[in-house]
């Protein structure tokens, strides 16, 4: 990767690698495992990200009547019963697209990044 330094700014310039796209929509990932999964996320500006999703961890490890008696008496007097419904003013909240940190996101992500302090 080179760098381009302009006055105490120093800039990464990435290499490009470009993938075609076969008669069956299919790309061919160089770096790719097999089996391995990505999440796919289309900007509708002809941006495209491939973010890997790891599979999930077992949790048997972890399980033990130990950490079971320890996590009972944590959760003593918790009950379901307790948790209600989102209103739907909550739910929109939670859910609606917000525009005012999407436009936050794009212009952090914007921003150069610093080059790596030297001790």
């Amino acid at each position: 990767m080179k760098n381009l330094a302009t006055e105490g700014v120093e800039w990464e310039i990435p290499a490009v690698k470009t993938l075609k796209v076969d008669s069956s929509k299919r790309i061919r990932i160089p770096d790719a495992k097999p089996k391995q999964v990505f999440a796919y996320e289309n900007h509708g500006d002809g941006t495209i990200i491939l973010t890997e999703i790891k599979p999930p961890v077992s949790l048997k490890a972890h399980v033990t009547p130990e950490r079971d008696k320890e996590l009972l008496e944590i959760f003593k007097g918790c009950s379901l019963q307790e948790i209600t419904p989102m209103s739907e003013e909550e739910r929109r909240l939670a859910y609606a697209p917000n525009a005012e940190f999407d436009a936050l996101e794009h212009y952090c992500a914007s921003l150069p990044k610093r080059a790596p302090e030297e001790d």
